[in-house]
């Protein structure tokens, strides 16, 4: 019995290294010296090559949150498809649906484009009358359903960063 449970603990962990060394490790898509500097956040690993880290503390500012994944060699979240786009709203709906983190991406005239220049065609909903009237316009996901709202850039939000 003794012997089955030493096994049973040692493969338990050689298992949580191997997970732990996808996050963490160099090959993986997560940069450990992120997983040091949040403070509180989760992390996700979307088709084992980009990683997503949901960052809830500190809240910052459109342009701080951009700025804050830049300093770790990513950026803030681009959700190019409708594939990417469900599974990032259920990794947030996991953690909390009441989230309603910055993406990276921002209105430029009538248009809005992602942080790498490219247009998104993809609909965004106005927040309220007093964001319609209020400028700059930034994206955040809407809370729990997986729409894009503009949201006045200056409002301090959680943020989903993004590395490859």
């Amino acid at each position: 019995m003794f012997k089955e449970k030493m096994n049973l603990l040692l493969i338990s962990a050689i298992l949580l290294t191997t997970a732990l060394g996808d996050f963490l490790g160099d090959d993986g898509p997560c940069p450990s010296s992120a997983v040091a500097k949040y403070g509180k956040f989760w992390f996700s690993v979307y088709n084992n090559k980009t990683c997503y880290g949901l960052i809830t503390s500190p809240k910052l500012k459109f342009e701080d949150a951009k700025n804050f994944c830049e300093k770790s060699n990513g950026t803030l979240a681009m959700p190019k498809s409708p594939k990417l786009n469900d599974y990032l709203l259920k990794f947030i709906n996991d953690m909390d649906p009441t989230y309603m983190p910055w993406l990276g991406i921002r209105k430029k005239n009538k248009d809005y484009f992602f942080l790498d220049d490219s247009k998104s065609n993809r609909q965004v909903l106005d927040h309220s009358l007093a964001q319609i009237l209020s400028s700059p316009f930034c994206v955040i996901f809407s809370k729990g359903s997986g729409d894009w709202r503009q949201f006045d850039c200056d409002t301090e939000l959680n943020y989903l960063c993004e590395w490859n």
